[in-house]
């Protein structure tokens, strides 16, 4: 993409848990998709 990239195309993935805390523990999970360009 280099110095003069305009365009990004990304995937984000997270989990997030109660760390065992409490049961049961099902946790979420977020997979994100993105794509920014500057004008």
């Amino acid at each position: 993409m280099g110095r003069d990239a305009r365009s990004t195309l990304g995937v984000r993935y997270q989990h997030i848990s109660n760390a065992g805390i409490k049961k049961p523990n099902p946790g979420m999970d977020f997979v994100l998709l993105y794509y920014t360009h500057r004008f």
